[in-house]
């Protein structure tokens, strides 16, 4: 693969340097008449930049399947790879492929935000129940003798 080739891909290719970044959607989309879904479309790549870390654009590829244009964003050798389209009228965003890295934030992300959710509903529970909580805890103690 690597450097924006693409068997499958029949549409405009932007090298974008070392990495992909907002500049470079935004200025596609200030240099060209557009209809407004296919600009919604593109902005979606926003969405896609804020969800990970800066390490994924630096080898990326995405590219924004248009009702009327297709164009891919290109950096490094597209060891990260994302299209982004429309399904039942609205924009999704489907990662086709990524690297081992971006594996693993996904997952220690996923990790974080559901343990903090454990510990955020843990901490609810013990401070609106707190003689319920104590109770328990004793019940355990005594259990242990």
């Amino acid at each position: 693969m690597g450097k924006g080739y693409s068997r499958n891909f029949h549409g405009e290719v932007i090298s974008c340097g070392d990495y992909i970044g907002h500049s470079d959607v935004s200025n596609y989309i200030q240099t060209r008449d557009m209809p407004k879904q296919d600009r919604k479309m593109l902005q979606g790549c926003y969405d896609l930049f804020e969800s990970k870390p800066d390490f994924v654009w630096r080898n990326c590829a995405i590219e924004v399947m248009c009702p009327s244009l297709s164009v891919k964003f290109v950096s490094g050798d597209e060891r990260n790879r994302y299209i982004i389209r429309l399904k039942d009228d609205d924009t999704w965003t489907v990662p086709m492929r990524e690297e081992i890295r971006t594996k693993l934030y996904d997952t220690y992300e996923w990790l974080r935000s559901h343990l903090k959710g454990m510990g955020d509903a843990i901490a609810g529970h013990i401070k609106d129940n707190p003689e319920k909580v104590l109770s328990i805890g004793f019940s355990a103690l005594k259990l242990k003798k």
